[in-house]
Parts: C-alpha cells; structure tokens; sequence
C-alpha cells in the first residue's frame, strides 16, 4: 500500500456508522463500495476520519486506489479479505473547507478495472452566533426575611487513597499497519488520547527502522519526551522500514504502559 502525501494534523478524530452503500456490478463481477463515512456528511476543518470499504470479484481483488478530489492518495495492494470480501480502512485528514470527492476503485489480478465507488464530504468552518441577554427593568422593594438557622453537620470524608496508577497506554492512529509510503523526508506520527485521575503531564514516543535485515535500532532524537499533543513529525530516511510507540505518563509522574509497535516504510522513490 502507497499513501500519498496527506497532511495529519487534526486532533479530532470523527467516529462514523458503518452504512454500506447499494453495490453496482461491472459487467465480470468485480465492484467496491465505500461503507463509511456517509455520502454528504458535512464536517469542520482539521476532521480526522476513516475511510472504510469493501471490493469483491469473481477473480478476487488486486489492488485498491483511494482518489481525493481527482488526485490518487491511497493505493494498497493485496488488501485482506474475508469471507471472499477484501476490506480496508484508512486515515485522511479534511484541512481545508471545501467540498471533498472521495473515490473508491478496484482492480483485478489482470489490472481490470472494476466498478468505483464516490461519496462527497463537505468541509464547512463554522461561525458561532452572539445571544443577546435580556434587561431586565421591574423594580421591588425587598421584604427582609425571618428564620431560625438550622445546625449543620458536616460528615467526615475518607480521602481516596492516592494515585499511584500510570495511565491506559495510547493507541497509534497513522502511520500503521504495515503501510508504505512514499520516499518523503519527515512523517507525521498521530496517537489518540488518554485520561487519568491525575491528569496527563506528558506523552513519549520511541521510534526504531531496520534496513530490511530485522536489526532495529533507534532513530536520532528517540525517544521523544515531554509531548503534550497526540502527534509528532519525525525525520525519516528513504528505503528503510520504521516503528513507533507511544506511552503516557501522568500528573504524579506515574508511566502508563506501552503501546503495541505500529509499522510502515518508506519506499526509495
């Protein structure tokens, strides 16, 4: 798989019902259909959404191209299958205003093109509205008010016991997968977001590469601390393969657990 040059920049990441469209069958079988997100969702500038769909064919499914407003930015091969069903689903970031054609089109093992599939985002930057506060003009005089207090007791509390519990580990969102991406100098490392009791202080990220020969070994600047976003850009190099994780560390200093490692590559050209 080949992602193109997309910018990940968002910190919202918008969750989407998975509502699959009426499928149109090519004339030898081969057909995709984009499940989510829906055709006409209209969202704010910087959205994160997944992108999910299916392809099916008589001779199975090659490869799959994503195209974003008539520019091919997502080509994965031999993507999974099952039950005879090839699925994928991938991240792109919405950074502009705007309307967003998104295209899905399948190819067989023969490079045949199948029947694509096209929804249409539309990216609108929202203006809030001011609501005016009334006046209010009565005028009335005050009656002073008669009352016997009323003793009260305050109960004891049991202070929780402390914190002493690192945060859930975060979960990295791009790049993941085994996705391979172009020959490009840096890449923009994006996780989701914990919480814990005592707040998040910091996140901290290592990331490794390896030629090809399984030695991993670190990247200059790993790990990566004192992060208190939810993503990095980091200098990559071209023909290696790379991974990352990430963990989070809360207000009292207590470290979370790891995240699993997520894994891409970057291609010589």
């Amino acid at each position: 798989m080949r992602l193109r040059s997309v910018p990940i920049r968002a910190i919202l990441l918008v969750g989407f019902v998975l509502v699959g469209c009426g499928r149109v069958e090519s004339s030898d079988g081969l057909t995709a259909w984009i499940d989510a997100p829906v055709d006409g969702l209209t969202l704010p500038p910087g959205s994160l959404i997944s992108i999910q769909g299916h392809a099916a064919g008589p001779e199975g499914v090659a490869r799959i191209e994503i195209w974003v407003n008539g520019d091919l930015m997502i080509e994965q091969a031999d993507p999974p299958t099952d039950g005879g069903l090839a699925h994928f689903d991938h991240i792109l970031v919405l950074d502009r205003p705007g309307d967003w054609v998104i295209q899905l089109v399948p190819f067989g093992p023969d490079e045949a093109v199948g029947v694509s599939d096209d929804i249409t985002l539309h990216v609108v930057a929202y203006t809030p509205t001011s609501t005016a506060t009334p006046t209010s003009t009565a005028t009335h005089t005050p009656v002073p008010a008669t009352h016997t207090p009323t003793p009260t007791i305050t109960p004891s509390v049991t202070p929780p016991p402390p914190d002493q519990e690192g945060p859930p580990a975060p979960a990295p969102i791009s790049p993941s997968g085994n996705v391979t991406l172009g020959c490009v100098g840096q890449v923009d490392l994006v996780w989701g977001s914990v919480s814990d009791r005592s707040g998040i202080s910091e996140y901290r990220v290592r990331v490794e590469r390896q030629s090809g020969d399984g030695n991993w070994q670190g990247v200059s600047g790993s790990p990566w601390s004192g992060l208190s976003g939810t993503s990095l850009s980091v200098p990559v190099s071209c023909g290696w393969y790379y991974r990352w994780r990430v963990v989070a560390v809360d207000g009292l200093g207590n470290v979370g657990p790891v995240s699993s490692w997520a894994t891409f590559a970057v291609t010589l050209t």
